[in-house]
């Protein structure tokens, strides 16, 4: 067969060659082959130049000019001089270096305002990559460094798929300050060029590059002046003359080209502020005339919520002077004109030790573009001819303070409502978002204390990272949420005996399963089972209303309890919703499930998601069987399909080509090569087929203790048929089935749940592939088993002399119980027949009895043979096959567990089955006749 298959490839690859060369594809690669050949020789010889340059003898040391008697140069004035720049006169006792005029004209055209880019979104600026003190986070190793402000932190980054470089890498808040795009539309759009691609880039590297000053922090000037960022500003201010007709719709309000010299426009910052207060102080010459710039310009008409915003936020900013700081200020809102100490610094954090106000950034910044509009200026002079000399700075503080207030709050519900957008439309991460509402509402108060903890593990970036306190806080917040089951287990058996409960406790609390899921795979599935059996409880003791809404607050933090919907469905409708008081039970469950509903999806509806929600909630795209097969019929299935896609070939039958998807370990559709497709419309059919009986059962006789059984039932049915089922969802099963055991006290309960816990946890070894984390597994296992056997023995199993067989085609409720009980007898009934027990157990304290085991000897033979599948997956088959068929232990754990599946569901199944049978009125009416 070896021979047959190697020759088969050699001709497909003599095949796809001739047909290459017919393409002329060959001939292509030969060439970039060669040119790269080339291109890596010269650098050969380019390396081989500069370690020869390297080991040449260097020149003698250099004396310095005053040894020799001769006058040093001033090397600070040639390097201003190339650099743009020119040493300002001594001011306040030290020199400042300003900006100088441009040494090429800087003139835009229309092709580069079409390609100026627009947030559909407001960004939030100095929260992402910034601590919970307003900190920028700086990391050496996990941190990329923007193209913008040249900061290596932690946050969300661009990238470009132009140059695919890290010129067209740019942090969050710079790429909206400077070209008032949004960070997280941008990731979304595969499609995006960066600013240096399109030749927009105003960083000081390309702008001296140029031969054009660098523009400083900007943002304040271009904001305050109705600009969306720097790049509009810079661009729609120095377009060329022919181009403005077309531009003019761009423009701010009252905003208009004016042809002004150059130094007018670098002097004009300087007259606003001398002109606001003449007789005062600099600093408070700088506060008055911000104020009343920006009170002038909050009551222009025509202006924006965007920009009243940026405004009332320039006001109160710009009053007091402020301190550049290294990382920014603390956090503050994404609507621009608000602080800008913080983007300051972001801007400009490249060694700049100077202090200066807010005022006199803006002055610097203005002095770098050469065509100031005089606008501000008259507005100042306006605003000052009209208020009365004797105002003072802290009253218009007052009320820019006010005014912002107002807008904050605006911005508050604004970032909120976009936070939520998010939700569902994120893709900054594979791990996204795929479950309802109620459940991202449970891990945002957990990130309210994870911000405490650790702010860099709320970075939707950092996927890989794990500090300690990270991987301490995850592990302390899965136990703490699974005291919400722990409570629920305890409320469940609260009418059981002691010592009962607290075996029943233990089953729950050690099983190996959640173990493995929660605490090392790490999830919360704690919370979600909690709930479900509090569910199961409250509507097994008739108190339905209760238990409803329980089940639909959990069907909004997991949609896979869903499944479970059709015995909640019927048993409601048939016995809450009934005799005289039916329309009303009806309407009041009605409203209080569509409420819970309302609550978790409107926001969605009302934005228009809904089939985005739906769609991460539903991925059939993901294929029918998990990356691991889960051990139900589809596992069955696939290895059936596998096992005829390679023998019916040898007997002539023609079968679909073989694809390696359903066994290479991926997530995806994939096809059957001998068996028919299976959708997922189909499995649906299929589990709801599966139910039935279960469903006419109850909707015959809705019985409340009945009610747990018939909900594992329907979700044994979804485990078994159900489409992407993944390994963990036994956990709906066991775990709920051992709380029954410990309601019900029955043997066949008991006998149910240790040989589906065995089976299913086994299944779940290949989610830890570790090797420090096989005896971890194995021992938890083993542990496990067999303190559960003991324990069900002494408290659950009857005594030999007395022990009548189990059932094996039962569902595992029925039979009886150590106390002699039947599980369907009265609350009252039990409790007497347990004191009588009790009695009995008092008064032969002293005889040691031997207890039945709990699982029958062909069900402890099944579960022995988990040693000999370990055996090979684990050890024989590499000993064997090596590299070989590496799929192969993987489908023998699931076939395995799979058919052990089977049989357990089958027990499950019977009483449902039997429910079919005709009723005893018919079976007297047969025995009359």
């Amino acid at each position: 067969m070896a021979s047959n298959f190697e020759a088969a490839r050699q001709a497909q690859i003599e095949k796809n060659k001739a047909r290459l060369q017919e393409l002329g594809l060959l001939e292509t690669v030969r060439n970039i082959n060669s040119s790269m050949n080339q291109e890596r020789q010269q650098n050969r010889v380019q390396k081989a130049a500069r370690k020869a340059a390297a080991a040449a003898p260097r020149n003698p040391k250099r004396r310095s000019e005053r040894v020799q008697g001769r006058d040093a140069p001033n090397y600070n004035e040639r390097a201003l001089a190339c650099l743009g720049l020119a040493e300002a006169e001594e001011e306040g006792g030290r020199k400042r270096r300003l900006l100088r005029e441009n040494t090429s004209e800087e003139v835009y055209t229309l092709d580069q305002i079409k390609l100026l880019g627009s947030a559909s979104q407001p960004w939030e600026l100095f929260v992402d990559g910034y601590d919970s003190k307003g900190e920028r986070i700086y990391d050496k190793v996990n941190g990329l460094t923007c193209h913008q402000c040249r900061q290596k932190t932690l946050g969300k980054r661009t990238a470009c798929s132009c140059c695919q470089s890290l010129r067209g890498v740019f942090c969050g808040d710079c790429l909206y300050m400077r070209y008032g795009e949004n960070v997280e539309e941008v990731n979304a759009n595969p499609e995006w060029v960066c600013p240096v691609c399109r030749d927009l880039c105003n960083c000081s590297f390309h702008r001296i590059r140029k031969g054009w000053a660098p523009t400083g922090t900007l943002y304040r000037t271009a904001t305050a002046e109705g600009f969306k960022s720097v790049a509009h500003y810079l661009v729609l201010t120095n377009l060329r003359p022919e181009d403005r007709p077309q531009a003019a719709h761009m423009l701010p309000d009252g905003w208009a080209w004016e042809e002004t010299s150059t130094a007018a426009a670098a002097t004009e910052p300087a007259e606003v502020a001398s002109e606001a207060a003449p007789s005062s102080s600099g600093s408070e010459q700088t506060a008055v005339a911000a104020a009343a710039v920006d009170a002038q310009l909050l009551s222009l008409p025509g202006q924006s919520e965007a920009e009243e915003d940026s405004s009332a936020a320039q006001a109160a900013a710009e009053v007091a002077p402020t301190r550049g700081r290294r990382g920014g200020g603390r956090r503050s809102s994404a609507m621009p004109g608000q602080s800008q100490n913080a983007a300051g610094s972001a801007e400009q954090q490249v060694g700049q030790g100077s202090r200066q106000s807010a005022r006199g950034a803006a002055v610097a910044g203005a002095k770098a573009a050469p065509s100031r509009q005089t606008k501000l200026s008259e507005v100042s002079r306006k605003r000052k001819a009209a208020e009365p000399v004797g105002n003072s700075a802290p009253s218009k503080l007052a009320a820019a303070g006010k005014v912002q207030f107002l807008a904050g709050a605006r911005r508050g519900l604004r970032s909120a409502a976009v936070a939520v957008a998010a939700l569902y439309k994120d893709v900054t991460s594979e791990w996204t978002l795929d479950y309802p509402p109620f459940f991202a509402w449970f891990e945002w108060v957990l990130s309210q204390a994870a911000r405490l903890i650790d702010p860099a593990m709320l970075m939707l970036g950092n996927l890989d990272y794990a500090s300690h306190p990270t991987v301490v806080f995850q592990r302390a917040t899965v136990m703490a949420s699974e005291f919400i089951l722990f409570g629920a287990t305890w409320y469940a058996t609260r009418r059981r005996r002691r010592g009962l409960r607290v075996m029943t406790l233990f089953l729950v609390a050690a099983h190996p399963g959640l173990i493995i899921v929660d605490h090392i795979h790490f999830q919360y599935n704690g919370v979600l089972l909690g709930l479900f059996v509090l569910s199961m409880a409250l509507v097994a003791e008739g108190r339905d209303l209760a238990g409803g809404i329980t089940f639909a607050v959990l069907l909004n933090m997991k949609h896979i309890f869903l499944y479970a919907a059709p015995v909640y469905f019927v048993h409601l409708l048939r016995h809450y919703c009934r005799g005289p008081q039916a329309v009303k039970n009806f309407l009041v469950l009605g409203t209080s499930v569509s409420v819970i509903f309302a609550a978790s999806l409107g926001p969605f509806v009302a934005m228009g998601q809904l089939p985005q929600v739906l769609k991460r909630l539903f991925p059939f795209a993901r294929g029918l069987c998990h990356a691991y097969w889960a051990p139900n019929m589809w596992a069955l299935y696939a290895a059936a399909d596998k096992v005829l896609g390679s023998l019916l070939p040898r007997l002539g039958v023609p079968v679909r080509p073989l694809k390696a998807s359903m066994t290479g370990g991926l997530v995806g559709v994939a096809e059957f090569a001998a068996l028919p497709q299976v959708g997922s419309r189909a499995t649906v059919a299929a589990v709801l087929l599966a139910m039935t009986p279960c469903l006419v059962a109850t909707w015959r006789r809705p019985n409340p203790e009945r009610f747990p059984e018939a909900v594992l039932y329907a979700t044994m049915c979804s485990f078994m048929l159900g489409y992407h089922v993944h390994e963990k969802a036994i956990l709906m099963v066991v775990i709920p089935l051992a709380v029954l055991v410990g309601v019900r006290g029955s043997p066949a309960a008991a006998s149910s749940f240790l040989f589906l816990s065995t089976l299913g946890t086994y299944s779940l070894f290949p989610l830890l592939t570790g090797l420090e984390e096989y005896p971890i597994k194995v021992l938890l296992l083993a542990l496990y088993t067999y303190m559960a056997s003991c324990l069900l023995m002494d408290f659950i199993m009857p005594p030999l002399d007395k022990a009548r067989p189990v059932a094996s085609t039962t569902f595992g409720m029925e039979g009886p119980s150590r106390s002699g009980l039947d599980p369907s007898s009265s609350q009252a009934s039990f409790d007497a027949a347990s004191s009588a027990t009790r009695k009995e157990v008092a008064l032969e304290e002293e005889v040691e009895e031997q207890h039945a085991p709990v699982l029958p000897w062909y069900e402890r033979a099944y579960v022995y043979c988990i040693v000999l599948v370990e055996l090979y997956s684990s050890l024989l088959h590499r000993l064997l096959l090596k590299d070989k068929l590496p799929f192969l232990p993987l489908i023998l754990v699931s076939v395995f567990c799979a058919l052990g599946m089977v049989y357990a569901w089958a027990r499950m199944a019977a009483p449902y089955l039997g429910s079919w049978a005709p009723s005893n009125t018919r079976q007297r009416h047969r025995k009359q006749v």
